[in-house]
């Protein structure tokens, strides 16, 4: 699935905001019309579709950006549906490249390119199959949820509806995640077992928590002074009987498949070239990382290089000052001695002047 850099989004919401409008009854953009290309290549009509198609494939994202009037529904989590904005983003990508072509979209060749990147490690990390992998040392999705009133608008009484009706569809986003991941097992593509040491805390906390101190009954606790107080009294029942009724049992749940079914299978190596085309996956995620077309020996020496040249011009720095002893002893004196230190805030702002 497309990770969103926050480059690539600047760019869109600039696109965005430039020159489309909001219809102040559905919440979505008027069309091309909305839309000024002053280049004439068709690029800003493009980004605003562009960033469209996102809004409405990522119900998250949409919320994030308040878009549209509901947000009472995640995405689709399924193999079919993964595949189905895999072949949309391919059209994504061959309508950028067309865009690419045409010399009147020069002045759009930084973000066209920016978004070809994006989309095209998009599209050729998909056959690594890293969707199955749906928990990871630092959460997984029974980590973020809690914290998705956050990330949602919360502001009209539709909106806390909404937000009910997002909690009480926690339990199949559990379940879309544990097929991901015992599809995963049998592909024998999943995360190395020994980084998982006392992950169990992260399902039982939830589950023997108080509905009314639960990180999902958070928005409850201060709503909105013009919600009537039969309203607020109906939604804080609602809350309360989801969380009990729905949320804690799928945390029991997908506490007891980690138990018994995922973690005692998971891989005992910790190399990413261990992985099903582990090699190939590797390298990507090489040039991923640094943008580079080059071996892990090639960026492993760059490293061992920069290290080498910083302490050279560190050593050179401790003779030019002409410090008796070697460069540990030189730092330290530099951590320790008070007159490498400010007295004063005036001291501090003079010396950096």
């Amino acid at each position: 699935m497309i990770k969103y850099w926050v480059l690539i989004l600047f760019v869109l919401g600039g696109c965005l905001e430039k020159g489309s409008n909001r219809d102040s009854k559905n919440g979505v953009k008027n069309g091309s019309t909305a839309v000024i290309d002053d280049s004439g290549c068709g690029a800003e009509k493009f980004f605003a579709e562009y960033e469209e198609w996102l809004l409405k494939t990522y119900p998250m994202h949409a919320s994030r950006k308040n878009w549209g009037e509901r947000h009472n529904t995640f995405f689709q989590k399924t193999e079919e549906n993964i595949l189905k904005v895999h072949d949309q983003t391919k059209e994504q990508l061959a309508k950028v490249e067309e865009l690419s072509k045409n010399k009147k979209c020069e002045s759009q060749n930084l973000n066209l390119s920016l978004l070809k990147n994006e989309l095209s490690e998009s599209i050729e990390g998909h056959k690594f199959k890293n969707y199955y992998i749906q928990f990871q040392s630092m959460g997984g999705p029974h980590t973020w949820l809690p914290q998705m009133h956050n990330r949602v608008p919360l502001d009209t009484l539709q909106n806390y509806k909404d937000y009910l009706e997002r909690m009480s569809k926690i339990p199949e986003v559990f379940a879309q995640s544990k097929v991901l991941s015992l599809k995963g097992l049998k592909e024998k593509i999943t995360p190395p077992q020994v980084t998982f040491k006392d992950y169990e805390s992260t399902f039982l906390d939830l589950v023997n928590t108080p509905p009314e101190d639960s990180p999902y009954y958070k928005p409850f606790l201060d709503l909105p002074n013009n919600f009537s107080k039969s309203e607020q009294e109906a939604l804080k029942a609602e809350a309360k009987k989801i969380i009990s009724e729905k949320i804690q049992p799928a945390y029991k749940d997908l506490h007891n498949f980690w138990v018994k079914d995922y973690y005692p299978q998971l891989r005992k190596t910790i190399a990413a070239e261990d992985l099903p085309n582990g090699k190939a996956y590797y390298a990507f995620q090489i040039k991923k990382m640094t943008t580079l077309d080059k071996t892990a020996d090639e960026v492993h020496q760059i490293g061992l290089d920069e290290v080498k040249r910083i302490l050279s011009e560190m050593k050179a720095i401790k003779d030019q000052v002409k410090f008796k002893g070697n460069l540990a002893e030189f730092f330290k004196e530099l951590r320790t001695n008070p007159k490498y230190y400010a007295k004063s805030e005036q001291e501090l702002l003079e010396k950096n002047a």
